[in-house]
């Protein structure tokens, strides 16, 4: 399980995980541990871990209910509070979550299955596309008042993603009068590298409503060449999403791209990992084109997007 919780406000970046084992190498018991990362209006980033003994983490069903250690995260589709004590090297958040975009499995259950008895399979849910998010982050010795947007999504399954996915791109947030979550992976060879996707896309500020929830139809096209990073890994100059259907469409166009993390999502070494995993978190502009119903609908925002690799 993974539980993702992000706020975006002009060039300050937050995120934290709440996870039961580890991402990629996730085989054995259970191993709970968060992270939690801080972007600074100056471009500075700050990374925390918190661990914790199998006795020390709880996670409830059927509702937003973690709590691992002195960390915790719980509510309901309306509102959720966040809490995560200052870790060693002084970073901490206390927030609140208001949802201002209605829930989605993206018109369907939300999984992904990779055998034919339906027991291996990848899953997300994002029960706030699209919130309104304020409290309190800790960093640099201070506590920092914030407010801006932000979203929470859950990830479970019982695939290994360095074995079954090759990488995915990623990307949500609210542009103009529309809340959008997109998001494709490619699975690994044994599996013909074919694709998974998500598409969300709600319109309104405050009660939204629903347009698309879909499982299909989004592509990714990566173009403008590639930047390097110290690890060997590569992402777009420039980076398109679009969900199609007829002549509807949603192209979501991703610019000026700035690491706010680039890291290995490995936690256990062991020999189960093959490859070179790297998660990568970029900053920069979006830009969403809507063409709904006869309509067209163009508006830019500052955006997050991930282009991770899976091995």
């Amino acid at each position: 399980m993974v539980v993702l919780a992000s706020i975006s406000y002009r060039w300050f970046k937050y995120s934290d995980s709440f996870l039961g084992k580890p991402w990629m190498d996730n085989n054995g018991p259970l191993q709970p541990y968060a992270t939690i990362s801080i972007t600074t209006p100056n471009w500075t980033a700050t990374q925390g871990e918190v661990r914790a003994s199998i006795d020390q983490f709880k996670a409830a069903g059927n509702t937003a209910n973690v709590t691992l250690g002195n960390s915790w995260l719980r509510g309901n589709l309306n509102t959720i509070g966040l809490h995560f004590p200052t870790t060693k090297n002084g970073v901490g958040a206390d927030l609140v979550f208001k949802s201002a975009a209605p829930p989605t499995r993206y018109g369907g259950n939300g999984m992904w299955f990779f055998d034919p008895s339906l027991t291996r399979f990848s899953a997300a849910v994002d029960p706030m596309p699209y919130a309104l998010v304020s409290g309190v982050l800790t960093y640099g010795g201070k506590a920092h008042p914030v407010h801006g947007i932000g979203y929470h999504d859950k990830q479970w399954g019982t695939i290994n993603w360095n074995q079954v996915y090759n990488g995915w791109y990623w990307s949500s947030g609210h542009y103009g009068n529309y809340t959008v979550d997109m998001f494709q992976l490619t699975a690994s060879s044994p599996f013909g590298n074919q694709p998974s996707s998500g598409f969300y896309m709600a319109k309104g500020n405050g009660q939204s409503k629903v347009l698309v929830e879909s499982m299909k139809d989004l592509t990714a096209h990566a173009s403008g060449g590639n930047i390097t990073l110290l690890g060997g890994h590569t992402y777009p100059k420039v980076l398109t999403l679009q969900w199609k259907n007829g002549s509807d469409s949603a192209t979501l166009t991703l610019t000026d791209p700035k690491p706010i993390s680039a890291v290995s999502p490995i936690v256990n070494t062991n020999a189960t990992i093959y490859g070179n995993p790297e998660y990568i978190r970029l900053g920069g502009k979006g830009t969403l084109n809507v063409q709904w119903k006869g309509t067209n609908e163009t508006a830019s925002a500052p955006a997050i997007w991930e282009d991770n690799y899976a091995h």
